[in-house]
This record gives C-alpha cells, structure tokens and sequence, in this order.
C-alpha cells in the first residue's frame, strides 16, 4: 500500500503507510523506505530517526551505507554536521557511494569553516 501511494504521489498517506507498516516488522527495511519518504517532504528530524531505527532493527549488507549516506544528507540539513560527516564516512564503505560520501564530508568542513567565520565576524562586530 505505501508504495502504491508513493508511486501515486500521495505522500502524506504513504508516510502513513510505510509508519503502520514498520511498527509490525523486525527487519529495518520499512523504516528504511518511511525515512527516505521523509526526507523527500524535507520532514529531516524525523527522517533522521527513521533511518537509525532502520539502522539499530537491522537491514541487508546492501542497505547499510545507502542508509549512512541519506542518514548524513538528512543531518546535513539541519546542520548537525560532525554527525553528518560520521555517516558519510561510514558510507565510503561501499563502492558506489565512496565518491559522493567524500565529496559532501569536504562539503561539511567547508561549511563548519564557514560558519565559525561568520560567528567570529559577528561576535567581533
């Protein structure tokens, strides 16, 4: 049903969905899908939790660095960025995301760098 309602774009009632469903099972793979739905609707803080709960519950090997990679996204988002970088590094792990991972964790010390410039700038001011 929640992926019906996903490929229908009916993104409210597939959160819905894919939370009902994940509260039933012991696999993290539904709270996998329920937090990239999250993060599709910029829904972060909750997404972060999904993917943990996904990540403690327990997905397949294939999973667990796409899982660290998004995970990482959603709390670039809300700034929280030694745990974003965390999870970008554990998402070099696999092939297909070492690039990318590497790419954003430079990304995040550029904006850690960023920012304690433009505090110091104005505490200065």
């Amino acid at each position: 049903l929640a992926t019906a309602y996903t490929m229908a774009m009916e993104y409210d009632k597939a959160i819905d969905a894919w939370r009902d469903a994940a509260k039933f099972s012991d696999a993290g793979e539904l709270d996998y899908r329920l937090a990239q739905a999250l993060a599709n609707q910029d829904r972060h803080k909750e997404a972060i939790a999904a993917y943990e709960k996904a990540l403690d519950k327990g997905l397949d090997e294939k999973y667990i660095a796409d899982a660290n990679f998004w995970l990482g996204i959603s709390l670039m988002q809300i700034e929280q960025w030694d745990n974003a970088k965390e999870e970008f590094r554990l998402a070099t792990k696999e092939k297909q995301w070492e690039k990318s991972a590497r790419q954003y964790m430079k990304y995040v010390d550029g904006e850690k760098r960023r920012q304690a410039a433009l505090k110091e700038m104005i505490e200065g001011a």
